[in-house]
């Protein structure tokens, strides 16, 4: 198990990671922001995981930004094949996805109401338009 931006860096690009898990509260966020782009084009598995102390009692520091596992015990071997496979599923093939939803504006609910109100009055108001017009031709 190996921590640290520049190592874990250095591990990537020559591939000798097996997973890579990533803390979602790093400040500033843009140290790790480009890792799991740099792992899906590597073809390494990772996972943004909560919380940075979490990482960092895994590897016995006080918090850690980011964790590579290189190495696994014969024994535990099946059960962390099964992990990367679930951990490749959720966001490695789905990072483009990740990607396109960032940034997107997210409207209040007060917003959204008075969006919603607006298009049912012209509804209702194309509705009495056309009533009008079917009723004056007939």
């Amino acid at each position: 198990m190996e921590f640290g931006l520049n190592r874990i860096t250095n591990l990537i690009e020559s591939k000798k990671v097996k997973l890579v898990l990533i803390a979602h509260d790093v400040d500033p966020i843009e140290l790790v922001l480009w890792m799991p782009v740099l792992c899906k084009k590597k073809n390494v598995p990772f996972a943004v995981v909560k919380g940075r102390a979490r990482l960092g009692t895994l590897c016995r520091q006080k918090t850690a930004s980011c964790v590579a596992l290189c190495d696994v015990d014969a024994k535990d071997q099946e059960e962390f094949l099964d992990l990367i496979r679930q951990v490749t599923e959720r966001f490695n093939d789905r990072l483009d996805q990740i990607n396109k939803k960032r940034g997107q504006r997210q409207l209040g609910v007060k917003t959204r109401h008075k969006i919603q109100k607006r298009q049912r009055l012209r509804q209702q108001e194309m509705k009495k338009r056309q009533q009008a017009k079917g009723g004056t031709e007939a």
